[in-house]
């Protein structure tokens, strides 16, 4: 089995891209300049910023990973994303398969089945659909993805996923990547060539080097819901107290007025002491101003909750909410039809492309044939056998 050699130096890669693609292998080098990057480039001490009032990337990649972690409704977009789009594995296809079983399938050459073995045992700890779904993850809460590879002389023997906050591309100042660093956080450092990682990024208005994620978007209305959702978890600790005005006399001492405070916030605030009557002496006078509203409080969670879910692109349905009497939110069956056209085949398209070019074009030599991740009918079986009696 020959395989091409990967080649990390611009004219290589250049011709590399021409016999896989098609495309002339004497490109011109760009004048133009990419968002983000400084006069002297990239390096692992000048890391391209996320945003115009952003300096620290790591902190902030940090911020949008503690904020997936906290608000479950982040977390359910996310994993219904990873997993939609991986439920059925990565597997090989035949470009020339028009999916009406009308050809038959040529046997495989020896390097597809070579990149079926890579697929089938990428890593000693992971297999590729978790890997997938690992990088789908990042996509989704950090913007950018990072696949390591590993190479036996010129065939790729292993696939990792790389840690997107500690890991940063290396670029000359017009943002052609010629390599990548990876600092931890313990000051572990390791260098990679282009050739050793596959950079996957989203989309961004402003495109650079980097990419800009959902949960970076949806990082207002995810920490609005936090400040909510911990505003609700203090008021029920609290036992859902009442809002006051307790009148003292005028003569009350300073001391007193502070001791009355503190034994009502022992003896009348917490769950343990619901139900127990307010008492004064010395004519005060105790006044409810407002009952604990905490509906209100359920009613913008779930304001916050929607923004969310919407910048993400994932219908209530698909992220476990369910809402009977929804005036336009459409059946189960239309949210998940438009949650696979436009939310996560555009992402699987995106992660495609690359894979079948890093590694099933320049790695194994492969032209004819391609990664694709498999469909799952989640069709109902009526609809299903109503198809086939059609056909019959």
């Amino acid at each position: 089995l020959r395989l091409p050699w990967y080649r990390s130096d611009r004219d290589d890669v250049m011709e590399g891209r021409a016999a896989a693609t098609g495309a002339p292998a004497n490109v011109p080098e760009r004048a133009g300049y990419v968002q983000g990057v400084p006069p002297q480039g990239l390096d692992e001490d000048q890391v391209a910023v996320g945003s115009a009032t952003q300096t620290d990337r790591k902190s902030l990649l940090i911020q949008l990973w503690e904020a997936y972690l906290a608000c479950p409704w982040a977390w359910a977009c996310v994993n219904a994303i990873a997993r939609t789009i991986t439920a059925g594995g990565i597997v090989t296809d035949w470009d020339a398969d028009t999916g009406e079983g009308d050809q038959d399938e040529p046997d495989k050459p020896p390097e597809v089945l070579a990149l079926e073995r890579l697929l089938a045992f990428c890593n000693p700890s992971q297999d590729i659909r978790q890997l997938m779904r690992n990088a789908i993850a990042d996509l989704e809460v950090f913007g950018d993805a990072y696949l390591e590879i590993t190479w036996w002389g010129s065939l790729p023997v292993a696939i990792y996923n790389l840690d997107s906050p500690t890991t940063t591309p290396v670029a000359d100042v017009h943002g052609l990547v010629t390599g990548y660093v990876q600092i931890t956080d313990y000051g572990q450092k390791a260098k990679f060539e282009p050739k050793e990682v596959i950079h996957i990024s989203l989309d961004s208005a402003r495109p650079g080097v980097l990419g800009v994620s959902p949960t970076q978007a949806a990082l207002l209305p995810i920490t609005t819901w936090l400040f909510a959702a911990a505003c609700g978890k203090e008021m029920f600790r609290k036992g859902l107290p009442p809002a006051i005005h307790v009148d003292m006399p005028a003569s009350t001492q300073p001391n007193v007025s502070k001791t009355w405070a503190d034994k009502y916030q022992v003896q009348n605030v917490g769950p343990k002491n619901i139900g127990r009557p307010i008492m004064t002496k010395g004519g005060g006078h105790v006044t409810e101003l407002q009952a604990g509203k905490i509906a209100d409080v359920a009613a913008f969670k779930d304001q916050c909750r929607d923004e969310v879910v919407s910048s993400y692109g994932v219908p209530p349905a698909e992220a476990g909410i369910i809402e009977s009497g929804n005036i336009g939110g459409g059946t189960s069956d239309g949210q998940h039809r438009t949650f696979m056209i436009n939310t996560c085949q555009p992402i699987a398209e995106l992660i495609l492309e690359k894979l079948n070019f890093h590694i099933t074009m320049q790695a194994f030599g492969i032209t004819e044939w391609r990664l694709k991740f498999a469909e799952v009918d989640y069709r109902d079986s009526t609809t299903v056998e109503s198809i086939r009696d059609t056909r019959l």
